[in-house]
């Protein structure tokens, strides 16, 4: 019960304290000065990407700084605000004219900007600035054609757009409204940007055929003449007219005459699509080629040459297009005049003498009818004409005489003759009557007088005649032998009457046939009949060779003439010879021809003299009777058996050996003889040593074997063999490939050539090796993962690095590495570096050195007062170091001393070799080169507990176990050896912690013993002798495994957790009286501060900052705080904001690398940023140096991974954390 009181008392002593701080807030508040005050305030804005913008802000009676807030991160009282160059505050100081500008305007601009004012009083104006995007493209879904009357959806779009794009329609480039529309918006290619979709519906008339229909992009960023549309041109279908038809140069109706070409016309206009017109003859269809014209009519004309058959037919055109539902059309019948096509006669072929004979006469089809008219052996004879009509309207005529055969004919020639009158046209038959007669002639066809024929060639010989009636019996005989392939034929007329016989023999001519004679003879076609006529013909037969033969001489030798005699059997007419050799035609040294009896042809001999060479070797000689009638030839051929020096039939392709292996290369060759000896050389002349040689150590041969031991460079090359016999030698070369591991010869040195930004940078590395092509070489650089196989090229065993638009990043040492993978069992690897450098200001190396150290007075922890800071760049780095602005210089209590880490890096290390009380401060390190600097704080503490450990994380685990990882930033001064951790450890779902120490100067430790399956949660402290640090507030969770299958044995249980240490009544009224006392110590501050100033100690300086002002600037308004037990972390709506000084006294950590999720830079315009940070257990705000936060999650638009460096300004008001780099908003 007594502890029950105490902890009340206490409490109630705390919250006294509380209200009593509050009431003298009031009392300090309401003394504010209220002279300034904004005669300009900013306004919201809406300004284009890339574009510039300045936001209003004036003060009149100013007695405070000003600075200007983005989205809750101050930007710094200087006009020229460092880390964001395209922002700077314009306007006359003087006048309290603050604007600021930003150039080039990007999305990531935009958010809430705040101008202030610090007091009294606190003055803040706030101003929206909206990012506008110009849509990227406008696109017209393509439009099909469209019906009049039919509702046509024409839709368009319009892409990535902020804010959203309107769509506006025009015809003909007139505004057009259309009978609906309808706009939709959908996320663009990034969730920030919309993407516009317009659909407008109308119903199409004729008019709107080739219609230019528009669909326009409506947004801020369109304007003037700046536009963005999409156009189409509308296709409107429509009916066409009824076709008209024609015939060119002719009215309808009026008669045609048969062969006249004629053209039908027909025509049809307007309708969209034009009409296809068509032709139809008694209802077929003839023709479908039309024309359109001038887009507006469509024509077929339709040419042709009218004959007998287009009398009365009918003509049909027809029109056909989409837009009708029956096709329309036009007729013509045409009336056609036409004589007859032919006229016969029917009588008798043949007659006797006295004997009175009948003819017929008819003609064709005509229209008009014709007249027929008799003439006999040239006179006329009248007779009556019969006309009839068909039911095609033409006409035929019909007609009949008698003619008597007298003593003196020996033919009647009777001629029947069509006249149409109409038409101008006459048509004639001539009927011929034979009187009977013997044959007079006997013609031969098949062969002429000097006919040749080629043997083996089938022949047909005819012997005709053509007289005589009746006609003769024709018979073909060889001598009085009758020959028995032939076949008599009769031709007859129309009649069936005969006009001629002939008979055909067919014979396969030999050469036996030359000058042979054939008869053909004429005979009275009845038993015994007698001869009439007879004609005799002699053949001449061409014929080849049978055969040709060669004879050489008995024995052939290199180098010797040799002759060679070709005669062919007869032949007729005489053959060519023509030598070869080789397939080469060889020119003959002589010939002759002589006659021969048998078959009555020619015998041809002819030479040539050759002088054997080595071409020679394996010759082959061809004697070939050309026989020119013919174009044929028979030969005969020989192969050369010539004596010859060695000749290599097999030698190896190039051989390819590393250094020190051994090699065998064989050869094989033929020569005649063939006893062959080998000689093997080197290409520079040196002999190698035959078999069981000692005079050269590694080089050996047998016979045609040559045998490489112990490969060197120098044996790379040619290796010639010489093969000889008794009649001569011969070489062969066969090359080596020596394959040996890379060298490097050059690389392009870089050190002493600085590059200017935007320069490309080449680099060429030089390789001696074998085998060497562009994967033998790759570059590094140090420090990076880049393979740079984009930018390498490979060339005259030179790889070459090209790295165009240099930058400050390209900055660093390049490595050439040649690996040609020789030798295979060992790869040899070499390497050869050169340094670049690329001109730009100064670059901290944060990573390399730390922003807070700590060092005793005694120098009994730290023995060597050490203040580090390293940066990098081109020219050269000068590292200079100020304390309240003044350079430090060697003197009793500091020295300063620059090394240099590589080529564009520079560390330097300020002594302060006695420490004392006054020595604790911030001290600035200043790097510059021609091109600019930059300052980083480094604040001097006292030696002290460290800060928790940062970057912790679980790195691995087991289904018993976890690993976990961290670093350690400031270690208080002492070493890390001296550095012990402790782990705080709670299983998920419980309440109890465990807690573990980790043995000093570690950074990993393995928490064992824990459950399989299931989740931890630790934190982790660091201490020293001086102390403890807090526990790491953003709690690493992480799992243990499933436990291995163990079918032999039973798992093991797990062990319960140990219990909870909760804390005792004592420790908590501990903590009530320290709050108790600070708020009664705040209490006795601010009450000083309203007597100092009502005293007017204050009240004199309107450029200087009052505690109390400050106080008031940031506890004045409410907040809308919300704990969350699990996370232990707080939210604040409002915008806060940080002292320069102490913004640098503060560490950034880049955050970036732990993110699980990159944030989106593109919130809406009406996000209002939360921000949760983590807090120490006592859940309040932090302000002491050494308290560094952890980050947990993103959700805010504006964190950056890097912050820029800010000059100090010593406004001592509290320190803000929205400055800090942090993970959790």
């Amino acid at each position: 019960v007594k502890d029950v009181l105490l902890m009340y008392q206490g409490t109630m002593f705390a919250f006294f304290m509380f209200v009593l701080t509050i009431f003298n807030l009031g009392i300090v508040h309401s003394n504010r000065q209220q002279a300034q005050r904004f005669i300009v305030v900013p306004e919201n804005v809406n300004v284009t990407q890339g574009q510039d913008v300045t936001l209003r802000c004036k003060v009149e009676n100013r007695v405070g700084e000003v600075q200007w807030v983005k989205s809750g991160l101050t930007l710094g009282y200087s006009r020229n605000i460092t880390g964001f160059p395209r922002y700077s505050v314009v306007g006359n100081h003087e006048e309290g004219v603050f604007d600021l500008k930003i150039t080039e305007v990007q999305l990531e601009d935009e958010g809430n900007f705040e101008c202030q004012v610090l007091g009294p009083p606190i003055l803040r104006a706030p101003a929206m600035l909206f990012v506008d995007m110009k849509p990227t493209r406008i696109e017209l879904v393509p439009v099909p054609a469209a019906k009049v009357t039919v509702e046509l959806e024409v839709t368009c779009k319009v892409y990535d757009a902020r804010p959203k794009a309107d769509i506006a329609w025009k015809r003909n480039e007139n505004a057009f409204t259309p009978t609906s529309s309808e706009e939709t918006e959908e996320v663009g290619s990034t969730p920030e940007l919309i993407t516009t979709t317009a659909v407008m519906k109308f119903s199409p008339s004729s008019g709107d055929n080739n219609a230019i229909f528009t669909c326009s992009a409506v947004h801020p960023t369109l304007k003037g003449d700046n536009k963005l549309e999409s156009s189409t041109t509308l296709e409107v279908l429509y009916p066409p007219n009824k076709p008209i038809v024609g015939i060119k140069g002719h009215n309808i109706g009026d008669p045609i005459r048969s062969g006249q070409s004629i053209t039908l016309e027909c025509e049809s206009y307007g309708g969209n699509p034009l009409a296809s017109l068509d032709w139809y003859k008694n209802g077929d269809k003839i023709d479908t080629t039309y024309e359109t014209h001038d887009q507006h009519k469509s024509m077929n004309e339709l040419t042709f040459s009218v004959s007998e058959g287009d009398n009365n037919a009918k003509f049909k055109c027809e029109a056909n297009s989409p837009g009708l539902s029956n096709p329309l059309t036009a007729k013509i019948d045409l009336v056609v005049l036409f004589p007859p096509k032919k006229v016969k006669i029917k009588g008798p072929d043949t007659a006797s003498i006295n004997e009175t004979l009948t003819f017929k006469c008819s003609s064709a089809k005509s229209n008009p009818s014709s007249t027929l008219q008799w003439v006999v052996d040239s006179k006329a004879i009248s007779a009556p004409n019969v006309i009839s009509e068909g039911d095609d309207g033409s006409f035929t005529t019909k007609s009949e005489i008698n003619i008597t055969i007298t003593d003196y004919d020996r033919f009647k020639m009777i001629n029947c003759y069509a006249n149409n009158l109409a038409l101008g046209e006459r048509m004639f038959k001539s009927h011929k009557v034979t009187i009977e007669y013997p044959p007079d002639d006997l013609a031969i066809s098949g062969f002429k007088d000097g006919d040749v024929f080629l043997e083996g060639s089938v022949q047909k010989i005819k012997c005709t005649v053509m007289t005589g009636n009746p006609l003769p019996k024709l018979i073909w005989k060889q001598g009085s032998k009758k020959v028995d392939d032939q076949t008599e034929v009769t031709t007859e007329d129309e009649d069936g009457n005969g006009i001629s016989v002939s008979s055909e023999m067919t014979i396969t001519v030999s050469r036996n046939e030359n000058k042979k004679a054939y008869t053909c003879q004429a005979k009275e076609d009845k038993k015994k009949g007698k001869d009439l006529l007879k004609k005799e013909i002699t053949l001449a037969v061409n014929f080849l060779p049978e055969t040709v033969d060669i004879k050489q001489p008995d024995k052939l030798v290199e180098d010797q003439e040799a002759n060679f005699t070709c005669t062919s059997k007869p032949s007729n007419p005489e053959v060519d010879i023509v030598w070869h050799y080789n397939d080469k035609v060889l020119k003959a040294g002589g010939s002759s021809t002589k006659s021969e009896k048998k078959y009555g042809g020619f015998i041809t001999t002819s030479f040539i003299v050759m002088k054997l060479s080595t071409d020679h070797v394996d010759g082959h000689i061809k004697c070939e009777a050309m026989h020119n009638y013919t174009e044929r030839s028979v030969f005969d051929s020989i192969d050369l058996d010539v004596k010859y020096t060695p000749k290599f039939t097999t030698v190896p392709e190039p051989m390819v050996a590393e250094v020190g292996e051994e090699i065998t290369i064989t050869v094989a060759a033929k020569a005649n003889p063939n006893a062959i000896n080998y000689t093997w050389k080197q290409e520079n002349g040196n002999l190698v040593p035959g078999e069981g040689s000692t005079s050269h150590s590694r080089w050996s041969y047998n016979n045609n074997v040559l045998t490489l031991t112990n490969i060197m460079k120098s044996d790379a090359g040619k290796w010639i063999v010489i093969a000889n016999n008794s009649i001569g030698e011969t070489e062969a070369e066969i090359e080596v490939s020596v394959q040996y591991p890379p060298e490097i010869i050059s690389v392009t040195d870089l050190e002493a050539t600085p590059i200017n930004p935007g320069s490309p940078v080449e680099i060429r590395c030089k390789v001696d090796a074998n085998p060497l092509d562009k994967d033998t070489i790759k570059w590094e650089k140090e420090g990076s993962k880049e393979d740079f196989i984009n930018q390498t090229t490979f060339s005259n065993a030179e790889s070459i690095l090209y790295l165009p638009n240099s930058n400050e990043t390209y900055s660093g040492n390049y490595t050439c590495v040649a690996n040609n993978k020789i030798p295979k069992a060992s790869p040899n690897e070499v390497k050869k570096g050169t340094f670049i450098r690329i001109k730009h200001a100064p670059i901290f190396e944060t990573s390399a050195f730390k922003s807070k150290v700590a060092c005793d007075k005694e120098g009994t922890v730290v023995e060597k007062c050490l203040l580090v800071c390293q940066a990098y760049g081109t020219p050269d780095v000068t590292i200079t170091w100020l304390r309240k602005g003044n350079n430090l210089k060697d003197d009793d209590k500091y020295k300063a001393e620059t090394s240099q880490v590589n080529l564009i890096t520079q560390k330097s290390e300020l002594e302060i070799k006695t420490v004392t009380s006054d020595d604790y401060d911030n001290y600035t390190c200043i790097a510059g080169n021609g091109l600019g600097d930059v300052r980083h704080e480094i604040a001097l503490e006292v030696t002290g507990k460290p800060d928790p450990p940062v970057q912790f994380a679980a790195v691995a685990s087991t289904h018993t176990s976890i690993t976990l990882k961290w670093q350690l930033d400031f270690n208080g001064g002492f070493k890390s050896s001296d550095i012990g951790y402790k782990i705080r450890q709670e299983k998920e779902g419980t309440d109890n912690f465990v807690y573990r120490d980790v043995p000093k100067g570690s950074t990993e430790f393995t928490v064992e013993d824990l459950q399989s399956v299931t989740a931890y949660n630790f934190s982790i402290l660091a201490y020293n002798e001086k102390g403890e640090s807090d526990y790491t507030t953003d709690t690493v969770q992480y799992s243990t495994k499933a436990e291995p299958p163990a079918p032999d044995a039973p798992p093991p249980e797990a062990k319960p957790p140990p219990p909870a240490e909760p804390k005792s009544y004592g420790e908590m009224l501990i903590i009530i009286a320290t709050v108790g006392g600070l708020l009664l110590l705040c209490n006795l501050g601010l009450l000083y501060c309203y007597l100092k100033r009502k005293s007017g100690i204050f009240g004199g300086s309107s450029d200087s900052m009052t505690r109390s002002s400050i106080l008031e600037m940031y506890f004045s308004s409410s907040y809308n705080d919300t704990r969350s037990e699990d996370s232990q972390s707080y939210t604040s709506e409002r915008s806060e904001t940080l002292s320069d000084s102490e913004v640098t006294s503060r560490t950034r950590p880049d955050i970036w690398n732990d993110l699980d999720e990159i944030p989106s830079q593109y919130p809406s315009p009406r996000y209002n940023p939360r921000r949760q940070f983590s807090s120490p257990e006592a859940g309040g705000r932090y302000f002491e140096s050494g308290y560094s936060p952890r980050l947990r999650t993103i959700t805010a638009p504006h964190q950056r991974s890097e912050y820029p460096e800010y000059s100090p300004s010593p406004p001592p008001f509290p320190q803000d954390f929205r400055r800090r780099p942090w993970q959790g908003y």
